[in-house]
């Protein structure tokens, strides 16, 4: 009984005596009762639903069906060839309940089913089906799941039964078989006769030899058919008083969805009256309908994403290219916003949303310094997941079955941590976890790894023009860089007493957080005191607005800045000497720089940074 509706509904279910025809007495005992295990049996637990004056109700969700049973009990009394029956009404307040035998059934009404019982000495033959799923053999999703299904044939009658055959048709488009090696008989119980016996009665009875039941891709026994898969079976015999049965199991196929219901009837034919046929009426026997649905199945599969390597740059490519379940930035700077893509996959057969998670930094199982704060957004980088299921965890939204999404994790580094500062040391990594809000015991995980993260710096060069950037973007090379004691400037310029001498500047933050740097200038530099410039000799800093300055504006983590030193040579010429010579790196000892190469001494000119935050700092000779 389904309710075809699109809400609950609740059905009023009666038995009545009356039937349609021939009735010659009634059945002492009258009971619907649900099949809960659909099996076609009223076992123990099972509810009676309803019996013969007492009415009884059940309540059916849209698009649902249950299974009943009506049970009677037939008097000793009864005769050969008389006939009991019942009917079986069913009614709803708000629609007709619709018969769909054929024909509406031996009344021809809705609303109604009968049932009538002829009393006879031939064999009775009683066929019953059950079906057990059975889930997660080897595996956590549906792959290997597979039914058994048991089938039991009873003669109840007091005549034995002949050339009983045995017709099982599965259903392709639930099972998965594509041989007959994929049907695997479990178990037979019974006697199934293989050959004539002196018990067979009427001549010629005897017209297929007895077989257990076999694993068919022909089970119609059809000509030319190679593709009905099944079970046939035949037995030559079935004595009064005795039941054979066997069990088989078969896969479910892989891409059913959960609670998909898997239903399936045998038919059975057979000579119950000694007649030499099987096409009289209680010869053509059909099982109840067994139904199982398909195991909600939880699982997932979190992974790098193995493109878009670009290395030195933090852009949410992986840079070891390799689908390897780490997702790889090869480095970055310090308190820089590290940048991870990531992919996560419904593997499941039902609807999930899956909770996202690392552990804190600093632990066993994240090696980012620790105060590092990780964050998780959309594919574009734009959108903060959320907690979509109120758990207190930020999570993926709900996910269809083999549904993929890209999410972006954020890792904003501390200020001030980098490789090898006493407490950190390359490489990092932190394990993303993934679990299913379905079933929390199913989770997966995949690495987050920064392989370098270089300390707080900054870059000073020249530059060959004034609004040119001269950066090379790059936070581990420090492209104009001095040693002490060098002598060879980077940029030589030539002037006279009195001149206005401009140097073009850019400063690139290679830090991972904004900041400014305070600006200086002057002739000795000793690797840890910059000393001032010769008597005589200033300088000023302009923006390329031609503001003067001391101090940078707070620059973006790997930004630049344009800006220019003005050298202003004094006009006493006994303060500018054309040849040069002085103590410039503090060792007691006097040199020379000729950065021009015509054999006299030049003036060093020292440019210094340093941040204000950080203490980043870097510093050029000219």
């Amino acid at each position: 009984m389904k309710n075809s509706g699109n809400g609950t509904d609740v059905y009023t279910v009666e038995l009545l005596e009356a039937i349609t025809g021939q009735d010659d007495t009634n059945f002492e005992i009258l009971k619907v009762y649900l099949d809960a295990n659909y099996n076609g049996e009223v076992n123990d637990g099972e509810d009676m639903i309803a019996s013969l004056g007492t009415p009884g109700t059940v309540s059916i969700e849209a698009d649902q069906k249950v299974h009943l049973i009506v049970e009677v009990r037939v008097p000793s009394s009864v005769l050969e060839n008389q006939v009991l029956g019942a009917t079986l009404k069913v009614t709803s307040a708000n629609s007709v309940v619709i018969d769909e035998t054929d024909g509406k059934g031996m009344d021809g009404l809705d609303n109604t089913n009968e049932d009538h019982v002829t009393i006879t000495s031939n064999a009775v033959i009683i066929v019953t089906k059950s079906a057990t799923y059975s889930h997660n053999r080897t595996l956590n999703d549906i792959s290997d799941d597979t039914v058994i299904f048991t089938i039991t044939i009873k003669n109840t009658g007091q005549s034995p039964a002949y050339n009983v055959e045995i017709r099982d048709v599965l259903d392709l488009t639930k099972l998965d078989i594509t041989s007959v090696n994929d049907i695997t008989i479990e178990e037979v119980n019974g006697d199934f006769v293989d050959g004539p016996g002196v018990d067979e009665g009427s001549t010629g009875t005897d017209t297929i030899q007895g077989f257990a039941p076999v694993a068919s891709n022909n089970v119609n026994n059809e000509l030319n058919v190679t593709n009905v898969f099944g079970i046939r079976g035949h037995d030559d015999v079935l004595p009064p008083d005795t039941t054979v049965s066997f069990s088989y199991r078969v896969s479910i196929r892989p891409d059913l969805p959960a609670n998909a219901s898997i239903e399936n009837e045998v038919n059975v034919i057979g000579d119950v009256n000694d007649d030499g046929d099987t096409d009289d009426d209680s010869e053509d026997i059909v099982s109840n309908k067994t139904i199982v649905h398909v195991y909600e199945s939880y699982s997932l599969i979190v992974s790098d994403i193995g493109s878009g390597m670009n290395t030195g740059v933090n852009d949410g490519g992986d840079d070891d290219n390799t689908v390897n379940d780490d997702q790889i930035v090869d480095r970055v700077a310090s308190g820089e916003q590290v940048v991870f893509t990531h992919t996560i996959k419904n593997t499941g057969n039902i609807e999930d949303t899956y909770e996202l998670s690392y552990p804190n930094a600093g632990t066993a199982s994240n090696s980012f310094p620790a105060g590092t704060v990780f964050s998780f957004w959309n594919e574009g980088g734009n959108t903060a997941l959320l907690d979509s299921n109120n758990d207190g965890t930020v999570d993926t939204g709900p996910m269809l079955p083999d549904e993929t999404t890209t999410i972006v994790v954020k890792a904003q580094l501390p200020a001030g941590a980098y490789d090898n500062d006493g407490t950190n040391a390359p490489n990092y990594t932190a394990i993303l976890s993934a679990t299913s809000a379905g079933l929390d015991t199913i989770n997966d995980t995949t690495n987050s790894t920064v392989y370098q993260i270089s300390p707080p710096g900054v870059d000073l060069t020249n530059s060959p023009a004034r609004g040119t950037d001269s950066a090379d973007n790059d936070p581990l090379v420090n492209k104009h860089a001095y040693t002490t004691g060098g002598i060879n400037p980077t940029t030589t310029k030539t002037g006279n007493p009195g001149a206005n001498i401009v140097y073009p500047l850019t400063i690139e933050n290679d830090s991972g957080v904004p900041d400014a740097f305070q600006l200086a200038c002057g002739s000795t530099w000793d690797g840890s005191v910059l000393g001032s410039l010769p008597e005589g000799w200033n300088m000023v800093f302009h923006d390329e607005a031609d503001n003067v300055i001391t101090t940078t504006p707070a620059l973006p983590a790997h930004s630049t800045f344009l800006f220019h030193a003005h050298i202003i040579v004094p006009s006493n010429p006994i303060q500018c000497k054309a040849d040069y010579e002085a103590d410039f790196d503090g060792d007691g000892e006097i040199e020379t720089i000729d950065g021009n190469a015509d054999g006299d001494g030049d003036y060093p000119i020292f440019l210094k940074i340093k941040s204000i935050n950080t203490g980043a700092t870097d510093i050029k000779l000219d």
